[in-house]
């Protein structure tokens, strides 16, 4: 289990951070516990974004497409990388109150049937936060360039950021 400190100050950090720019609305009103440890499971994958990409918070956080029928992927980000070069960043993220945030087989499976949808330009078979970023993932797959699968999770585990 983690630092109940550390914990605290992660999660007051997201909330301060990503609050103003985090999309819930694809939320049914549940249960206030699980409402947010959703926004802060998007709060990490637009963290991740953000660190994989240099973007702003808001940039970061339009990124995240994590919902019903998000096909494993809980956020994207495209970026051009010189002359039609692109760099696809998709992002997969856990929240754990406690620190011990893992990933299974059943994640793992999900989130590469959601990258060969998208190679596939699949897109109607993600939910409709997907729209929004449809013309540069297109546009990106459609040139050469990278595609980097990113697992972030809150974990009691010192390493940060590993590749």
């Amino acid at each position: 289990m983690a630092n109940p400190y550390y914990m605290r100050h992660l999660r007051k950090g997201l909330e301060k951070r990503f609050r103003s720019h985090i999309d819930m609305s694809n939320r049914a009103k549940a249960d206030p516990k699980e409402e947010e440890r959703a926004f802060l499971s998007r709060a990490v994958a637009a963290l991740a974004v953000k660190h994989e990409t240099g973007w702003s918070d808001a940039q970061a956080a339009a990124g995240v497409i994590d919902g019903f029928g998000d096909r494993g992927i809980d956020a994207v980000a495209v970026e051009e990388r010189g002359e039609d070069r692109y760099h696809i960043t998709l992002v997969q993220a856990k929240w754990s109150v406690n620190g011990t945030a893992g990933f299974g087989e059943r994640e793992l499976r999900a989130l590469f049937r959601g990258l060969d949808d998208l190679r596939e330009l699949e897109f109607h078979r993600f939910n409709s936060r997907i729209e929004s970023h449809a013309v540069a993932l297109e546009t990106a797959l459609d040139n050469p360039g990278t595609i980097r699968l990113v697992l972030a999770l809150v974990t009691e585990n010192d390493r940060q950021w590993t590749r």
